[in-house]
């Protein structure tokens, strides 16, 4: 019986360590580089100029038993233009270029569930990546998506903080509604051809604005080699 019960032991482990280096082989990065250049031309007073080259680099493991980690670099640098002064912010707070770890997440797949924690980009109507400058916003928060029901995703959201183009401070991860963070719940439904229906609730207690409720719906249709939608 224990040369069984060794057996088996062994087996799982060979098993694990399998699966483990499978996931290390399966590691990709990816990413970009992109640039900015703004000039704001400010009546009785001069023209601002500003510029910036930066991207993001992106690293996920593969998946060890439906687990994946992943991390995110982004970078805005000047390079020839400095008067902080654009419309868009391309500095951090203390007007100088910047780097920061804007994702840095685990993430679990089982079955049509998917649990993220950790920093991440996130899209919402109300908390998105709002990606229009060289750094996007990102999240440190915990995110919960089912697609168990058909043509149906149900999300769920507890946000802490964020950083990026949006938040208090670019450059540094700040607080979402002080201690209590921001809790989003939201239904996404696909199940009516060419139709897309959404309703999402966002709990800010203790905020400027107490709650957020959305609603929204978008028809779409290809006619020929032209693509219309109406929006409600």
């Amino acid at each position: 019986m224990v040369k069984k019960i060794n057996l088996m032991l062994l087996t799982l482990l060979n098993i694990k360590a399998d699966s483990l280096s499978s996931a290390l082989e399966q590691i990709k990065v990816d990413g970009y580089i992109r640039g900015s250049y703004q000039v704001h031309d400010v009546t009785d007073d001069r023209t601002y100029r500003d510029d910036a080259l930066g991207g993001k680099l992106h690293i996920q493991t593969g998946a060890f038993y439906g687990l994946t980690l992943g991390a995110s670099i982004y970078s805005s640098n000047a390079i020839f233009n400095d008067d902080n002064h654009g419309l868009v912010p391309l500095r951090g707070e203390n007007h100088k270029s910047y780097s920061i770890l804007g994702e840095a997440y685990m993430q679990l797949d089982v079955g049509k569930s998917v649990l993220k924690v950790g920093r991440q980009e996130i899209e919402t109507p109300f908390a998105q990546v709002d990606d229009i400058g060289m750094v996007p916003n990102t999240f440190e928060s915990a995110i919960f998506e089912n697609k168990s029901i058909d043509n149906t995703t149900i999300f769920l959201g507890q946000i802490q903080k964020m950083a990026g183009v949006d938040a208090d401070e670019v450059d540094k991860f700040t607080k979402v509604n002080g201690s209590k963070g921001m809790q989003v719940l939201g239904v996404n439904y696909e199940g009516v051809q060419n139709l897309a229906l959404g309703a999402w609730y966002y709990n800010l207690k203790d905020n400027e604005i107490d709650s957020i409720a959305y609603l929204e719906a978008n028809y779409e249709k290809e006619l020929g080699d032209m693509t219309y939608g109406v929006g409600l």
